[in-house]
């Protein structure tokens, strides 16, 4: 089944706002208000030992080798030409099917198994303070070619569980706004995308991430560009603090910024099962060292071809 927005459907969509009442068509996305928090995981905790300097110096950019052969900004999102019709609201989706071709205003609430969000402009008009795109306990969800617009400073572009995001192109907000592009629960891929955090926020805080996990597995971060200019907290985290994470792969990205630029798990809590953790590359494009403190924490002894993007050397050498 395919969604697209034209004819009388395409107005009747338009005239929704999130006070509408749910559509009757079942085949048909409904606006809502914006969903609570309450059935989502626990809040994140920052790793033990790594609070930033209480005056962290601001991230300055140096000269590094563009990013040939990775996602940019430019290759990643809704694809040149194609016409995009807005929807007015949060778009709530309650039955698998193809949705596409959407200007979604507000916030994409996923409530169904094996769904499609392809080609797709969401969070345009801001107003999603926690997530943009929520698939909490779903399946079988793929989210290809679309931009989300990370709107407010404690907003998550994507969370938690059940999906694949595909040349997924994560913006800021408008003044900057975003703390995490994506959370990654159960059965997660990330592939093929463009995470870069804004600036203008408090470098103390929230907690800054492109991608992190506090608990979950069967999680695949592979060939995708992540930039976080703040001295705190990381590129990709995979914090075991408060919860297990099993089986994870992380190969083949281009990274730079945070505190350190990946943690492989937390003090004494390391990823359980399989962790794969190769063929990365760390840019010193905000700091000298990758991140404000290194390039890798707790990755030690886990994987190899892991190398400084500007001269190719083994971020252990």
């Amino acid at each position: 089944m395919v969604i697209k927005l034209s004819g009388y459907l395409a107005l009747v969509l338009l005239v929704g706002t999130a006070c509408s009442a749910p559509a009757k068509a079942p085949t048909s996305p409904t606006a809502s208000s914006e969903a609570t928090a309450s059935d989502s995981p626990s809040p994140e905790t920052v790793p033990a030992g790594t609070t930033p300097p209480a005056t962290p110096a601001r991230p300055s950019a140096t000269s590094v080798p563009a990013a040939k052969g990775f996602p940019t900004k430019d290759n990643t999102g809704v694809p040149t030409g194609v016409s995009l019709t807005r929807y007015q609201g949060n778009l709530v989706i309650k039955s698998p099917g193809v949705y596409e071709n959407y200007d979604v205003s507000g916030c994409v609430e996923i409530n169904a198994d094996n769904v499609t969000l392809r080609r797709s402009r969401v969070g345009s008009s801001g107003g999603c303070p926690h997530y943009v795109v929520k698939s909490f306990g779903r399946h079988n969800i793929l989210i290809e070619d679309v931009e989300i617009v990370l709107t407010g400073w404690d907003t998550k572009g994507i969370a938690f569980d059940g999906y694949t995001a595909r040349r997924v192109k994560f913006s800021p907000g408008p003044n900057g706004q975003g703390a995490d592009c994506a959370a990654a629960g159960t059965d997660v891929v990330i592939e093929d995308s463009y995470c870069a955090l804004g600036t203008g926020g408090p470098s103390d805080g929230p907690h800054y991430d492109g991608i992190q996990s506090d608990g979950g597995k069967n999680i695949v971060i592979r060939h995708n560009t992540i930039r976080v200019p703040y001295p705190q907290t990381s590129a990709i985290l995979m914090s075991t603090n408060t919860s297990p994470i099993s089986n994870v792969t992380i190969d083949r990205n281009l990274l730079a910024g945070g505190g350190w630029t990946v943690y492989c798990g937390t003090a004494n809590k390391p990823v359980g099962g399989t962790f794969v953790f190769t063929g990365n590359r760390f840019s010193r494009e905000f700091f000298p060292k990758g991140g404000s403190y290194g390039p890798a924490a707790y990755c030690d002894g886990l994987g190899s071809g892991n190398v400084w993007h500007d001269t190719g050397r083994s971020i252990q050498g």
